[in-house]
């Protein structure tokens, strides 16, 4: 999903509440580097009343990959390169590897869908960084 969609208000709002997937308490992100939090977070939010409807199909409309454990990342979390094109309309998607346990993808699509790039590491973290070195060496 693209960055843009998560305000600073909705993240504090999210944040606000405990995880109920990972249990987080409220006012720390689920996941420390990048900061992210699970999407189940933003939909306990709704369900209380604090994020609208249109808020939440604007969010959702975005999601290139849903699944339990996709993280919505804060920019500031993310290496500048992958930062700089997310604010450019791209999307950044996580995801683990099936075949490899306890391992990550990090896949960059522009603004139409198309896959631009992929990282892989240990941790999401990990993963975007990779992304970040594939980048600096695709220009």
């Amino acid at each position: 999903m693209t960055v843009n969609t998560i305000t600073p208000q909705a993240l504090s709002t999210a944040r606000s509440r405990a995880c109920p997937l990972c249990q987080t308490p409220a006012g720390e992100p689920c996941q420390p580097k990048p900061a992210g939090d699970h999407l189940a977070r933003y939909l306990d939010a709704y369900t209380a009343g604090q994020l609208t409807r249109a808020y939440m199909a604007t969010v959702l409309g975005e999601l290139v990959v849903m699944d339990a454990c996709v993280i919505i990342t804060e920019p500031a979390g993310l290496p500048a390169a992958v930062a700089s094109l997310l604010a450019d309309g791209h999307t950044l998607t996580y995801a683990p590897d099936t075949a490899w346990d306890g391992w990550w993808w990090a896949d960059l699509r522009d603004g139409n869908g198309r896959l631009r790039e992929t990282g892989s590491g240990a941790t999401h973290a990990d993963a975007a960084a990779d992304l970040a070195r594939r980048l600096g060496r695709a220009r």
